[in-house]
C-alpha cells in the first residue's frame, strides 16, 4: 500500500542503531533455517551505512534512487490481465410424433485474471424421444463433457515484493531477486559455489519453469 518513498522512509525510521544492535550483520547474513530470508537492497544499504562501509550521503543517494522506482505498472502488465467468459452454443432438433431428437454443442472459454491460465470446456448433449404408443414412451439422453485446463507456476505477488523492485529492466530482461529466497547474498554465493546448484530466484523465470495441466 505504500509508495516506494514512503516504504524507504518507514524502513529508515525502523532501522535505528538499536535495531542494528539487536540484529547484527553476522546474524542476519548467516543461514539459520529454511524459514529465513535474505536482505533486501534497501536493508543492505542501511546496514552498510551503519557499518561505515558507505557514507551517509552515499546511502541517501542510493535510497533516493530506490524511492524513485514504482513497480505497480509492471505488476499490472505482467501479472494480471482482464478476465472474461465466452460461451458459444449450437443446437438442433428434428423428428416427428413417433421419434424426435434434440442436440446441442457448447463451448465455454474462461479467461482468468492470471496470464498463462487456460480453461476450455466442451459439452455435447443429445436427447432422443421415442413414442411407442400412448401408454409407452421412452427417452435416451447422452451427455459428454470435456474440460481442458492448464496454468503456469503460481507466483503470489504480495508484500514480499517491495514497491521499488522491478520485474524487468528497460531491455525486457527478467530481473533476479535472490534476496527473496532464504539466504543472504554472501551465504547464497558460498552455498552455490560449493554445491554447484543455482540458488538464484527470478520470479518471471520461475513462472515459466513449471505448469499444471488437467483433462477431465
Amino acid at each position: 500500500m505504500l509508495t516506494s518513498r514512503q516504504f524507504i522512509e518507514t524502513a529508515k525510521e525502523i532501522m535505528t542503531d538499536e535495531y542494528f544492535q539487536l540484529n547484527p550483520w553476522d546474524r542476519v547474513t548467516s543461514f539459520s533455517s529454511d524459514a529465513g530470508s535474505g536482505l533486501a537492497p534497501h536493508e543492505v544499504i542501511l546496514y552498510n551505512q551503519y557499518r561505515g562501509l558507505i557514507t551517509n550521503g552515499e546511502a541517501n543517494k542510493k535510497l533516493d534512487s530506490l524511492s524513485s522506482i514504482n513497480n505497480l505498472q509492471q505488476i499490472k502488465d505482467l501479472w494480471y490481465r482482464n478476465a472474461s467468459l465466452m460461451n458459444h452454443t449450437l443446437s438442433f432438433s428434428t423428428g416427428g410424433r413417433v421419434y424426435s431428437v434434440y442436440g446441442s454443442l457448447a463451448y465455454t472459454n474462461t479467461t482468468s485474471s492470471r496470464p498463462g491460465d487456460k480453461n476450455n470446456n466442451y459439452k455435447l448433449n443429445l436427447r432422443q424421444d421415442f413414442l411407442f404408443n400412448k401408454w409407452l414412451q421412452a427417452y435416451l439422453i447422452s451427455d459428454i463433457t470435456n474440460t481442458l485446463s492448464s496454468g503456469k507456476r503460481n507466483i503470489n505477488i504480495d508484500n514480499r515484493f517491495y514497491p521499488y523492485q522491478l520485474f524487468r529492466d528497460e531491455k525486457g530482461n527478467n530481473l533476479d531477486m535472490p534476496y527473496m529466497g532464504i539466504l543472504s547474498d554472501s551465504t547464497r554465493l558460498d552455498f552455490q559455489a560449493r554445491s554447484r546448484v543455482n540458488l538464484n530466484y527470478n520470479p518471471l523465470d520461475e513462472f515459466n519453469y513449471g505448469y499444471t495441466k488437467m483433462i477431465t
